[in-house]
């Protein structure tokens, strides 16, 4: 495929489930952007082929679908797919993961390249930013988001203050580091974990505002048996990876 062969200035991998009913949505908000000369990797995890034909359908051209790794709860394997196929098969400068179901806006994209090319092996788009928009964020996120921030920020860098949050920017250096990470986790406790292993790489790392729109259709929104479920195993997961980085730095 010739289209391979270009150099392109970052590429976006933006893993889907079952969510075909963002992707015109979606098409809208990155042809109405300012970013110049990107890719996005497409990591499809569904039950069907409905959100791949309306892929295809709004996207036309410099991208890729790939098929995700059908594991539970592998947002962040599908990630790491993506991330691989893209060091494979194209030539590129950043890298940027970001979900597809509205949450964050590819606009925002801009912000953290810029930090990359001052520099930054790592930019965050930090719901913690004094110019960030928070919108409609379900109340159990909001405080595990929080608490486990503001103890990483007193234990870890004091420079960072969103340690959870999946739309990110990186280098070709710390895409490798990630790569190469042995221990993984469930998101978003793996969020956690890919920033503090970069911590201790001693990666530079940065922040920029953004603006995050809480959906109803997440599976944090509603209080039930599976989410009592969920919300436990994270919390042990993220006992488990501050105390093992909480050793290795000190």
């Amino acid at each position: 495929m010739t289209l391979l062969k270009k150099k392109f200035n970052t590429v976006i991998v933006v893993p889907t489930f079952n969510n075909h009913q963002d992707i015109k949505k979606l098409f809208k908000y990155f042809n109405n952007s300012n970013l110049k000369n990107y890719f996005i990797c497409f990591v499809d995890d569904s039950f069907d082929n409905k959100t791949k034909l309306y892929i295809k359908k709004y996207f036309k051209k410099n991208f890729k679908i790939l098929n995700g790794p059908k594991i539970k709860n592998g947002r962040c394997e599908a990630i790491k797919l993506g991330f691989k196929w893209s060091l494979k098969n194209l030539k590129v400068k950043s890298f940027v993961e970001m979900d597809s179901d509205l949450s964050f806006y590819p606009n925002d994209i801009i912000k953290g390249l810029k930090l990359i090319n001052k520099s930054n092996d790592v930019a965050i788009g930090s719901k913690y930013h004094k110019s960030s928009k928070v919108i409609k964020r379900g109340i159990i996120r909001k405080f595990i988001s929080y608490f486990v921030s503001y103890l990483c920020n007193k234990y870890f860098d004091q420079k960072i203050y969103d340690y959870t949050n999946a739309f990110r920017c990186y280098n070709k250096r710390a895409i490798l580091e990630i790569l190469n990470k042995k221990i993984k986790f469930d998101a978003p406790a793996e969020n956690l974990n890919i920033i503090l292993l970069l911590i201790y790489k001693k990666m530079i790392i940065a922040e920029f505002p953004c603006t995050y729109l809480g959906q109803k259709n997440s599976h944090w929104s509603a209080l039930n048996h599976n989410l009592i479920l969920i919300f436990v195993k994270q919390i042990f997961q993220t006992i488990y990876i501050f105390i093992f980085y909480l050793k290795k730095i000190d």
